[in-house]
């Protein structure tokens, strides 16, 4: 679920949370704490907030766009990715003060494996690499031309890739995926 106008808070891991104005009049679809003060979430018409309190007041940031924005990702403190309802991806090295597009290709989801190395996965088995924490990318091959929904690295080694019947897995950190069968053509 996401939230019109808020930001729902856990304070101090109780059970207790609290809803706190993001000042935005846009529906808020992913959020992301590169520290235990910074947050950044993004949502609809291209709307970017951050925090600097730990999510307790937020002001706007300029955003590249007017597309709506589905998921943000930093691999460091800095260093930090959006992706959008395009597939657009923008890049900060700022801490998200500032944001800037790095790609237009059709992306549902990014993921990074260490400070430097991440992966944009989408669709027809679209898949990219970034080796310096979003600021370029490249694209390689996956075997598959399936839409890929999903990535995750467990650990710098261990990743995951799912999407359109297909679940692919890499044991060296991306440098080669094999895939897993599933026994289903159905989307995961």
């Amino acid at each position: 679920p996401y939230y019109t106008m808020n930001v729902a808070l856990k304070i101090n891991r109780s059970t207790n949370w609290m809803l706190v104005n993001s000042n935005t009049g846009a529906d808020l679809l992913g959020i992301w704490m590169p520290t235990t003060t910074t947050a950044i979430a993004v949502g609809k018409s291209g709307r970017i907030v951050r925090s600097s309190d730990g999510g307790m007041t937020w002001s706007s940031i300029t955003s590249p766009t007017t597309e709506d924005l589905f998921d943000v990702a930093f691999s460091t403190e800095t260093n930090g990715v959006i992706v959008s309802e395009e597939g657009r991806i923008l890049q900060t090295s700022d801490g998200g003060l500032s944001w800037r597009n790095v790609t237009l290709e059709w992306i549902c989801d990014i993921a990074f494996r260490d400070a430097a190395v991440g992966f944009a996965v989408g669709a027809n088995g679209f898949a990219m690499r970034t080796t310096n924490s979003g600021e370029s990318w490249s694209v390689f091959t996956l075997p598959t031309s399936s839409t890929l929904r999903r990535i995750v690295f467990f650990t710098p080694s261990i990743g995951w890739i799912i999407g359109g019947g297909i679940v692919l897995r890499t044991t060296n950190g991306g440098d080669t995926w094999n895939s897993i069968s599933t026994g289903t053509t159905s989307d995961l």
